[in-house]
């Protein structure tokens, strides 16, 4: 491998040891930490990305105290997912007694080095001292020569990296501390909180606006919270504006136009590492529920108020990572309730209490 390429490696496992060494305490005991630590190893990786028989190779290439077994007699889960694509991406989890200890992401340039960077990571969680370890990573093809006796007589001892650092207060001083600022704001990144942005294309239908349905197309930008545990914040935004169709009377003819702004707000999501999740919402609608008249003496436009709460459920499947496809289905309760009529007291519609809604999108994550 060029030079180029030993320092990229490099840098790629240095981030990751001060990123998430300190996901998860060491055992307890001495004598056990010693002896090695029986683990299980919950592991997942996209077509392409190395292997679990290769993810473990690389944890024992800088730990002899990694035992994995397959079920039972280990106190800690760890858990390991690993994605390709553009933008390759990784996760580590530890559970405890059925309880999440710690969870970090990484993100890296290849699959080859989200697994190096999680290798060590686990490697750090069962032994603080492997980053100590001059086992270079598997995939960093042949190691550099060693330097010249001269300059490793006179060059400084390297300190051993502490298994708990502090974290960063703010990501300009993550930058600060680093040499390159580019390196310091990849560290900032495999330690911020795994988010995502989303943006998707909805078509919506609702009931309960008008007679019949009404079908529109309702573009979507989200924020969504990720973790191991059932409460995953999330919210959403979109736009909604829909037309209906004529409706005639014998003294004259009305069209209405709805037009919606709608925010969601969603607390729970089921299972909770999972492509294929259901997510617990709540919604409120506001906008205006416009009528025009047509084919009558007078005939002029109306608006009012609209106003809408409601429970919102919503099923996001990603099969293809970024992209995703979601399925809604909500039940609206109408806070205004008005009636549209031709004068003197001819009724066109009257707004129901209770209304539906559902929609199915397709839609990318950015982050």
């Amino acid at each position: 491998m060029t030079g180029r390429g030993w320092i990229a490696a490099v840098r790629v496992s240095v981030v990751a040891a001060v990123g998430v060494a300190g996901v998860a305490a060491a055992p307890a005991d001495a004598q056990e930490a010693e002896a090695g630590e029986v683990v299980r190893l919950a592991y997942a990786s996209a077509p392409g990305c190395p292997s679990r028989e290769s993810f473990e190779a690389r944890v024992r290439a800088r730990t002899a105290r990694a035992v994995f077994a397959d079920s039972g007699g280990a106190a800690r889960i760890f858990e390991v997912e690993i994605s390709s694509g553009p933008a390759p991406r990784g996760r580590f989890s530890v559970w405890r007694a059925g309880v999440v200890e710690g969870t970090r992401a990484v993100d890296a340039s290849s699959c080859d080095e989200v697994a190096d960077a999680l290798a060590l990571a686990v490697a750090l969680a069962i032994d603080p001292s492997a980053g100590m370890s001059s086992t270079a990573p598997l995939s960093s093809g042949a190691a550099p020569a060693a330097p010249p006796a001269s300059s490793a007589a006179t060059s400084p001892p390297l300190a051993a990296p502490s298994p708990f650092p502090s974290p960063p207060t703010s990501p300009d001083a993550r930058v600060g501390s680093e040499s390159n600022p580019t390196d310091g704001r990849d560290a900032w990144a495999q330690l911020r909180w795994p988010e995502t942005l989303a943006f998707s294309a909805e078509v919506a239908l609702a009931t309960g606006v008008v007679q019949g349905a009404l079908v529109g197309f309702a573009p979507r930008v989200g924020w969504q919270g990720h973790g191991s545990s059932l409460f995953q914040p999330a919210v959403g935004v979109s736009f909604l504006r829909a037309a209906s169709g004529t409706f005639s009377l014998a003294t004259g003819d009305a069209a209405f136009t709805w037009t919606v702004g709608r925010a969601d707000g969603c607390v729970l999501a089921w299972p909770p590492r999972a492509r294929l999740r259901v997510r617990a919402c709540a919604r409120a609608e506001a906008g205006q529920l416009l009528a025009a008249g047509s084919r009558i003496s007078g005939a002029r436009t109306e608006g009012a108020p609209w106003l809408a709460l409601g429970p919102v459920a919503r099923v996001e499947w990603g099969p293809l990572p970024p992209l995703f496809l979601s399925i809604e289905v909500a039940g609206m309760v109408h806070v205004t309730d008005d009636r549209f009529y031709f004068v003197p007291d001819t009724t066109v519609h009257i707004v129901p209490l209770l209304g539906a809604e559902a929609s199915i999108g397709l839609g990318v994550r950015f982050l």
